[in-house]
């Protein structure tokens, strides 16, 4: 249930932010779209997930942070990670 809310959270910021502009460094999104592993997919997520928890709201770092984390769970997704 959790997770679910997670993710409709970052839904609704996905929609709020716009366009494909993606915050943050092109590398990290290149290496979360290169991963072939669930595991390590989700250690990615995992850590953007606790680098966004301690920046302040809206800020430059809490948006890439976000990204990050939006990156890896379409990644998760894709992979089939979830079922």
């Amino acid at each position: 249930v959790v997770l679910g809310l997670v993710f409709a959270v970052l839904a609704v910021v996905g929609l709020l932010m716009g366009g494909d502009e993606q915050p943050g460094d092109p590398e990290v999104y290149d290496r979360i779209g290169s991963l072939t592993s669930c595991a390590e997919v989700q250690a990615e997520f995992d850590t953007a997930s606790a680098n966004n928890a301690r920046e302040a709201p809206s800020s430059e770092l809490a948006e890439a942070t976000l990204g990050y984390m939006e990156a890896a769970d379409a990644r998760l997704e894709a992979l089939g990670c979830y079922g």
